[in-house]
C-alpha cells in the first residue's frame, strides 16, 4: 500500500537532466521540499500573491471575460453524430452559445447527458442532425473543424477561412486574443473537445500526429519534442508565449495520448537478499500536463510559460468534458477529509477547505475525520451525489483507496454523480492508467467527472496542493490548471485533466438569451417521448427520458412494462431503465432490469456498482425471502475487477444470513481469486462471522 507520503522531498526532480539512479533515490530521499502557500489562519492580513497566482489569476479573468462575452441559450442540443457535432457549433455567433452533446446510442452517453442537464437545467432540450457527408480523411476533419471555429466567430460561410492565420486575423478584427492553444489529432475522436473549447475560448488548434493510449508512457525524448512543436507552433503564429503573463498561458491536449512519460529507470524494490537481477527496471514517471507549458534546458528563460491539462475520451465523452468547462459553473462541493494524522497532513484540513467556500457562498457537505470511515463513504454511495466539485484525501494505490489503516475501500465503492464534477484527489497512483476501469481513477471519469488532478505515480504528500489552498483559489476565480499547482515547482507527478482555464470565481456567468436557436429543424425532446409513446415505441422512449433525468417516469413506465407486457422491454431499454433504479433506490427494480439486459451490460462497473453500493444499504433491514433474492443474485454480480473484495462482503453476509455451508461453498469458489495475504485473512474472517477488524 501506498499513500501520499509527507517525505522530505516532493519535487526531487528537475526534468531537464538524466541524474544517475542512485542521485535519484538519494534525492528524493534528501531534498527539502519546495515551499508551498499554506491557508493560514482567516485572522492574518493577506499576503501579496506570488507571482505566478497573480498571472494565473489574471488570466482567469481574460478566460471568463471571453466567455461572457457570448449569451448562452437555454437549449441543450443532442446530436447523433460527429458530422452533426461539427455543423451545431458551427452555428454558434460572438454573441450566442449553447451546450452540443453527442449521443451515439451507449447507455454512458445517456448518463452523462442527463448529468449534464441537471446540472444546467435548460429550459428545452433538443435533437438536431445534419445532413453533412461523413470526412472520408483526418486531413478533413480538420479541415471541417476549422471552419466551424472560424464561423462560430462570425467568418462568412462563403469564404471562412481555412488555417491558423487568417483565424488570428478574425479574432484580431474583434480584438480578441486567445488566452491558450490547442493540441489534438484529427484522428483520435477526443478531437471534439477541442471544436468546443477552440470556438468557445478562441484558441488555434494545433493539429499533430499523437498517440492514442493514455495508459502508455512518452518517452523522455518524445515528450520533448511535442513540447518543442508547441512552441514552435506559436511562434511561428506570432503568438507570444515564453512568460506567463504574455498572451499564450494556457495548453489544452485534446487527445487520448499517454498522461505520463518516463524519466528514469531504477532497479525494481524488493529485499536484497531476495532481488532477482534479471527483473526489470522500475520506471519513474512524471505527469505529461505538468511537462508541457515549461522551458526546455538551455533557454535563457526558465520555470514555466503555461499551465497545460488534457481532455480525454471518445467523441461522446470529450464533447461533455468539454462542454461541462465551458458551461457549467459549480458552487456545491463534497469534502471528504479522512486524514487523521497531526503535522503536514492537517495542512489538508477539510474542515479549513470548507471555510473557504462557504465564504464565497458555496454550499459544501464536509465528511471529516475522524468520523470519515468506509462505512460512512459507503452510506454516502448507496445514493447518488450531486457535488460540483469534490476535493478528497486517502491513501492507497491504483485499485483501492483507504480512509484509515485496514479501512479499505474498492472503486466500485465509489459514488454515482447526478451531475459533472470537478475532483481533487489526494491520492497515490489514481490516474496511473486513466482508461483501465480496475482504477480509481478511471471508475471516476467513468462516474462523470471532467476535471480530474491526480497522480501518475506516487507522488509524496507535497506535491498536491493543500486542499484549503485549492478552495480558496478556486473561489477566487484562479482557473483550474493553475489552482491545483504548487507554484515554482519542478516538474513532478500530478495529472491535470479537462480544460485548464475552467473557472468557478465570484464573476458572474454568462446571460442566458431568449433569441430563436440558429438550428433549423431542431425537434424538441419533450415532443419525442410523447410522440414515442403515442406509437407505443418504448425504447425511444426510455432513451430520451433517460437523456432528461427522468428517473420517475422511466421506473413508473418499464414498472408497468414488467407487470403487463415484458416482452416489449428490450434488453436495451433494460440497461437504460437501470440508473433510475438506482437513483429511485429501487433495488427490486435494478435486480429485475438486470436480469433482462444483456450478459454484456449486465457485467458492466456502470451496473454493478450501484447494486452493490445499494445492496449494501439495504441487507441488514430486509425480510428473509428478499434477503435471499439478492443473496443469489450478488453470487452471480462479483466484480471482474474487484473479486477479493465482493468476494469477503459476500461470504461474511452468507454466513451471517443464510447458512455456514453456503459461505464455505462460496468461499471455496472466491479463494483462488485471492492474490493478497491480507485477502486470504479476511476472507477467514468472513467464515467466522467478522471481518478482518474483528467486529462481529
Amino acid at each position: 500500500m501506498t499513500r501520499p507520503r509527507p517525505a522530505s522531498s516532493s519535487y526531487p526532480i528537475q526534468f531537464s537532466t538524466h541524474p544517475p539512479v542512485g542521485s535519484i533515490l538519494l534525492a528524493i530521499l534528501s531534498l527539502i521540499a519546495a515551499p508551498v502557500a499554506r491557508a493560514g489562519n482567516p485572522a492574518d492580513p493577506p499576503r501579496a500573491p506570488s507571482p505566478e497566482l497573480a498571472a494565473a489569476h489574471a488570466l482567469g479573468q481574460r478566460a471568463e471575460a471571453t466567455l461572457n462575452a457570448a449569451h448562452v441559450h437555454p437549449t441543450i442540443v443532442i446530436v447523433p453524430d460527429v458530422w452533426s457535432y461539427i455543423e451545431a457549433v458551427a452555428h454558434w455567433t460572438p454573441t450566442l452559445r449553447y451546450p452540443v452533446l453527442i449521443d451515439d446510442g451507449t447507455p454512458d452517453a445517456a448518463e452523462n447527458i442527463a448529468r449534464f442537464v441537471a446540472a444546467f437545467a435548460p429550459t428545452s432540450v433538443a435533437r438536431w442532425k445534419s445532413d453533412i457527408e461523413p470526412a472520408r480523411s483526418p486531413s478533413l476533419t480538420s479541415a471541417r473543424v476549422d471552419r466551424a471555429v472560424a464561423l462560430a466567430w462570425g467568418a462568412s460561410p462563403d469564404d471562412a477561412p481555412l488555417g491558423v492565420g487568417p483565424l488570428l486575423s478574425v479574432w484580431a478584427e474583434k480584438a480578441h486574443e486567445p488566452t491558450g492553444v490547442i493540441v489534438a489529432n484529427p484522428a483520435d475522436a477526443a478531437w471534439t473537445g477541442a471544436l468546443a473549447i477552440a470556438a468557445a475560448r478562441g484558441q488555434p488548434i494545433m493539429w499533430t500526429e499523437l498517440g492514442r493510449n493514455p495508459n502508455a508512457s512518452l518517452t523522455l525524448d518524445e515528450a520533448k519534442e511535442l513540447a518543442s512543436r508547441i512552441e514552435a507552433f506559436c511562434t511561428a503564429n506570432g503568438l507570444r508565449w515564453a512568460r506567463l503573463g504574455d498572451t499564450i498561458d494556457a495548453v489544452t491536449l485534446c487527445a487520448n495520448a499517454p498522461i505520463k512519460l518516463i524519466f528514469a529507470e531504477a532497479p525494481a524494490r524488493g529485499p536484497a537478499p531476495n532481488a532477482d537481477p534479471r527483473s526489470p527496471p522500475e520506471r519513474q514517471m512524471l505527469a505529461l500536463t505538468d511537462f508541457i507549458g515549461r522551458h526546455l534546458p538551455g533557454r535563457a528563460a526558465e520555470g514555466r510559460w503555461a499551465w497545460a491539462g488534457q481532455v480525454m475520451g471518445d467523441a461522446h465523452h470529450a464533447a461533455y468534458r468539454a462542454m461541462a468547462a465551458l458551461f457549467l459553473r459549480p458552487d456545491s462541493a463534497w469534502i471528504f477529509d479522512s486524514y487523521t494524522e497531526p503535522g503536514v497532513w492537517q495542512e489538508h484540513d477539510g474542515a479549513a477547505a470548507a471555510r473557504e467556500l462557504e465564504r464565497a457562498g458555496w454550499t459544501v457537505r464536509l465528511d471529516d475525520a475522524p468520523n470519515a470511515t468506509s462505512i460512512h463513504w459507503r452510506t454516502i454511495a448507496s445514493r447518488p451525489i450531486d457535488p460540483g466539485l469534490i476535493l478528497i484525501t486517502t491513501m492507497g494505490n491504483a485499485n483501492f483507496f483507504e480512509l484509515g489503516r485496514q479501512d479499505r475501500c474498492a472503486p466500485g465503492d465509489l459514488p454515482t454523480l447526478r451531475r459533472p464534477a470537478m475532483l481533487h484527489f489526494v491520492h497515490s497512483w489514481s490516474l496511473t492508467s486513466p482508461a483501465a476501469t480496475h482504477t480509481v481513477g478511471a471508475r471516476w471519469l467513468d462516474r462523470g467527472v471532467y476535471a480530474y488532478a491526480g497522480s501518475v505515480q506516487e507522488p509524496f504528500l507535497a506535491a498536491f496542493v493543500p486542499t484549503p489552498d485549492v478552495a480558496r483559489r478556486l473561489a477566487s476565480g484562479i482557473p483550474w490548471g493553475a489552482a491545483i499547482r504548487v507554484e515554482a515547482a519542478p516538474v513532478w507527478r500530478i495529472a491535470s485533466l479537462g480544460d485548464p482555464l475552467i473557472t468557478t470565481g465570484p464573476a458572474r456567468p454568462p446571460e442566458r438569451s431568449d433569441a430563436p436557436l440558429p438550428l433549423e429543424g431542431a425537434a424538441d425532446l419533450d415532443s419525442a417521448i410523447k410522440d414515442a409513446l403515442r406509437n407505443r415505441e418504448m425504447e425511444p422512449a426510455i432513451r430520451s427520458m433517460a437523456l432528461l433525468g427522468r428517473h420517475e417516469d422511466i421506473a413508473r413506465l418499464v414498472r408497468a412494462l414488467l407487470a403487463d407486457a415484458p416482452e416489449t422491454l428490450t434488453p436495451a431499454s433494460a440497461a437504460l431503465a437501470a440508473p433510475s433504479a438506482f437513483h429511485l433506490s429501487d433495488l427490486d427494480l435494478l435486480l429485475r432490469l438486470r436480469d433482462g439486459m444483456s450478459q454484456a451490460d449486465a457485467a458492466r462497473p456502470r451496473i454493478l456498482d450501484p447494486l452493490w453500493n445499494l445492496a449494501r444499504s439495504r441487507i441488514h433491514s430486509m425480510d428473509d425471502p428478499s434477503r435471499r433474492r439478492v443473496l443469489d443474485a450478488l453470487r452471480t454480480a462479483v466484480r471482474a475487477d474487484q473479486p477479493g473484495a465482493d468476494g469477503i462482503e459476500l461470504t461474511h453476509w452468507l454466513r451471517r444470513y443464510a447458512t455456514r455451508a453456503e459461505a464455505e461453498a462460496f468461499a471455496h469458489t472466491i479463494r483462488p481469486l485471492l492474490r493478497q495475504p491480507r485477502d486470504q485473512r479476511a476472507l477467514d474472517a468472513a467464515l467466522t462471522g467478522r471481518d478482518l477488524s474483528g467486529r462481529e
